[in-house]
């Protein structure tokens, strides 16, 4: 079957955001990494940490997965749940509250994976 008519290609990069009532931030941190970023070959996971405002809503606006925890289990164990459910090759961690603003940032990241000894890259900002 070719791509598009049921089996999805793989992704390269996958990209997790754990939220927990973060109506007031997801919409510019989703804006930011999907349409200041020419970088394609990528899924955007949201991990819904039990949200009881508006974050759900918010979140239907968006070309992402979504995996929706009932009970709070906090970032990091949000982070895990959606590593499980990766399909890219490499992880990307970004915090809800996080604007993307350099339009080339993937490449950037990725850039560093062209070296085998590298197995992990992290930036703090």
């Amino acid at each position: 079957m070719e791509e598009g008519q049921g089996i999805q290609k793989q992704p390269i990069v996958s990209v997790v955001i754990p939220v927990h009532n973060e109506e007031k931030w997801i919409a510019a941190c989703l804006e930011s990494v999907l349409r200041r970023d020419a970088f394609t070959d990528k899924e955007i996971i949201v991990v819904d940490d039990a949200s009881s405002d508006r974050t759900n809503e918010i979140l239907a606006d968006f070309p992402v997965a979504v995996i929706r925890n009932n009970k709070p289990v906090g970032p990091s164990s949000a982070r895990n749940i959606g590593v499980k459910e990766a399909r890219g090759r490499i992880v990307v961690f970004i915090d809800s509250h996080c604007i993307i603003e350099d339009s080339q940032w993937m490449e950037k990241f990725l850039s560093f994976f062209r070296d085998p000894e590298v197995g992990a890259v992290a930036r703090y900002f």
